[in-house]
């Protein structure tokens, strides 16, 4: 009964118009001494480490700015060792695996990668797959996780469904309901980044080396990204899922485990 009504409350909530409301409060600039104490309070709700941002707190002159920071160089070590995927973001793993029968099983629903990534299914049969959820207090940039020629770039609009636990076992399929940016690579062994939006999310923008940031298009391609490099931005939080051709994960690759940016997630094979 009570996942009756928290989706039945999620549906009738004006998810779009809300977020879209926050993306424009958020980056509404403001003065420091108004700014100042709710970023403090902020880090503190969600355990926000600050000392590797790379401004200072003050420097920031709205929420996004400092919601979207960059980090200080050197605060993510990228692992460089040959034939591995890193990891494209900071959070929280919820599950890995292999794409069976083109299903992605998460959270006890199944998507098929067909209808997450906009494409063919067929192309993604015995891909592997990971889920990374960002929390609040994350960062919030996504990197490549492999050197690659970017080949697509394809924003998808869709609904802003909240991505947490209680709402994934209210609402079914939310992945394939919200908006989502689709990145496309081309390498040795071929990959996908999905780049799940949420309720108030504002927005997903692309990091283009030549364009620079991009929030829909056209985008020149194909680019090449290099491994770390920064690839898009979630404007306020969200889930990323990243589609293997190939990949031996990790042992440490399990769910509920804290994953940083730049660490290995398991070699091609």
């Amino acid at each position: 009964m009570k996942f009756f009504f928290t989706a039945l409350l999620f549906r009738i909530i004006p998810k779009k118009a809300f977020s879209a409301l926050t993306g424009i409060l958020s980056r509404i600039k403001m003065p420091c001494f108004l700014l100042l104490p709710f970023f403090s309070w902020f880090c503190r709700r969600y355990n926000v480490n600050y000392q590797e941002a790379g401004e200072v707190l003050a420097a920031y002159p709205s929420f996004d700015a400092f919601f979207t920071r960059r980090l200080k160089p050197g605060s993510r070590k990228i692992d460089s060792s040959q034939h591995i995927f890193v990891s494209p973001v900071d959070g929280k793993i919820l599950c890995a695996g292999e794409i069976s029968g083109n299903a992605i099983n998460v959270k006890n629903h199944s998507y098929t990668a067909g209808e997450l990534t906009g494409q063919n299914t067929k192309i993604f049969d015995s891909w592997k797959f990971i889920v990374i959820y960002l929390a609040p207090g994350d960062y919030h940039r996504i990197h490549h996780s492999r050197s690659a020629d970017i080949i697509l770039v394809n924003w998808i609009n869709g609904d802003k469904f909240p991505v947490h636990d209680t709402a994934m076992k209210s609402v079914c399929g939310i992945y394939t309901k919200n908006t989502r940016l689709v990145i496309g690579y081309k390498a040795e062994t071929d990959f996908t980044m999905v780049c799940v939006g949420a309720f108030n999310v504002g927005s997903i923008s692309f990091y283009h080396p030549a364009q620079g940031e991009l929030f829909c298009p056209p985008v020149i391609l194909p680019v090449r990204a290099e491994r770390g490099g920064e690839a898009a931005v979630f404007h306020l939080g969200s889930t990323v899922v990243l589609l293997m051709e190939k990949i031996i994960f990790n042992g440490i690759i399990r769910a509920g485990e804290k994953i940083q940016m730049g660490q290995s997630l398991g070699k091609i094979g």
